[in-house]
């Protein structure tokens, strides 16, 4: 969209994508049952269009990650076949080519959500940690945050052969139950001290702007790690904090306000000029 013709594109692939999306949306607003809803591809040079149900989302759930090892640094590691053995793909060998992976909820789909709050303006880190600990999912499997991070930035750098731009990626730490230095932060004011950890300074020369959170009713961009009661990280759905407290209606329950037509309001404000 920013090279080349933009009219013929705003004309065909942007008003074509666009139209599709409405046809769903329009089933959205009569809150017709989400099996209706349909994905859409689209060839402009055969003019051929096709809807399609949507499959469900991926489900993410208690896993055995296997990485295989070189053949030759590892020659045991497969039979005559060519197949991995049993013997490294259990995660209780410790061999470090097999972990398990735990979720909670177990499973879950990267559309769940962890609702956490809502938390007062001046609500501490060790607050926001103890929210977590107490949300029931947690709770009951025994659960507990293990580190609390703020969300990626640009970092100034040297530059070097591997990195030739002298830009890095990086997140500052609020909390973490391994880095001793954090724990005083647990008295502090968490949105406060998010803005003061973001914000460019000598130890952090970041590009980015600082994250201010203060005015906001919702936040998800902060990093979190759960651990189980024998120190594994556990791979939960976004955590999202409240920051003030609200309602949250669905739109199928929420109820029709009454709205006056655009015309009759412009023609009372035109009476009034």
């Amino acid at each position: 969209m920013i090279a080349g013709r933009i009219i013929p594109a705003i004309a065909t692939t942007t008003a074509s994508v666009t139209g599709l999306v409405m046809l769903e949306m329009f089933k959205v607003l009569l809150a017709k049952p989400i099996d209706q809803l349909r994905n859409g591809n689209y060839d402009l040079g055969s003019n051929q269009y096709m809807l399609f149900e949507a499959e469900p989302p991926a489900s993410i759930k208690d896993h055995v990650k296997i990485e295989k090892p070189d053949p030759v640094l590892h020659p045991d590691a497969y039979d005559a076949k060519g197949e991995l053995v049993d013997m490294y793909k259990d995660p209780e060998m410790c061999l470090g080519f097999a972990e398990l992976i735990k979720t909670c909820p177990n499973p879950h789909t990267k559309y769940d959500k962890i609702w956490v709050g809502p938390l007062p303006p001046d609500a501490t880190v060790g607050d926001l940690k103890a929210a977590i600990d107490a949300h029931p999912t947690f709770a009951e499997g025994g659960l507990s945050c293990s580190m609390i991070a703020a969300p990626a930035q640009k970092v100034e750098c040297d530059k070097d052969e591997e990195n030739p731009s002298g830009v890095r990626t990086g997140s500052r730490t609020l909390y973490s139950s391994v880095m001793r230095g954090t724990h005083a932060n647990l008295s502090e004011p968490w949105v406060a001290l998010l803005k003061t950890l973001t914000t460019r300074s000598d130890k952090w020369a970041t590009i980015d702007e600082p994250v201010d959170v203060s005015a906001r009713v919702l936040y998800s961009g902060l990093a979190f790690d759960v651990q189980d009661a024998d120190g594994e990280q556990v791979t939960t759905p976004r955590i999202v904090v409240k920051l003030q407290d609200f309602d949250f209606v669905p739109y199928t329950e929420r109820r029709e306000r009454a709205v006056e037509p655009w015309l009759e309001a412009h023609a009372k404000k035109k009476q009034r000029a």
